[in-house]
């Protein structure tokens, strides 16, 4: 869809978004068709596409620079992401990160927020619990439960 959305222009910071965004779909997408443990290829391929992620967004940096513009900033997550990429060769960070959990963890802090008003610090998880078993009874109980949807948390 972005590229369709770029497919007119020539501009060269145009050009390098849509190759992140690509090279970081086929890593993802790499990942998720691999084996518990990559195959030289597949290991080789993903430094490949992470390289080219990183060239790309530090393109995308230097011109947002050049601009005055407040975008791209090189942040310690791209260090971690190419230690990511490089212990692929070891185990499939398919099988080893965390991102959906992360998200959960961030469910989790809305909530603690929601009820924190008032509350000593102490006395947050006495809060906290009744709401979680309810969350955890609804997700298991619940096919149709959604816990992306706003109505759980706001």
């Amino acid at each position: 869809m972005i590229k369709k959305a770029f497919a007119k222009s020539a501009e060269a910071h145009e050009i390098k978004m849509v190759e992140c965004l690509e090279a970081v779909t086929c890593l993802v997408a790499l990942w998720d068709d691999a084996g518990l443990f990559l195959k030289k290829k597949e290991f080789e391929t993903s430094m490949l596409l992470a390289e080219k992620f990183l060239n790309s967004y530090e393109h995308l940096h230097k011109w947002a620079l050049a601009k005055g513009r407040k975008l791209f900033n090189i942040v310690h997550k791209h260090h971690s992401f190419l230690h990511l990429v490089q212990s692929s060769q070891l185990l499939n960070p398919r099988i080893t990160t965390t991102f959906r959990g992360e998200d959960f963890v961030g469910h989790i802090s809305k909530m603690s927020h929601s009820v924190s008003f008032g509350v000593k610090a102490t006395k947050l998880s006495q809060k906290l619990t009744p709401k979680y078993q309810v969350l955890c009874h609804l997700l298991q109980t619940r096919t149709d439960f959604e816990l992306h949807s706003s109505k759980i948390f706001d």
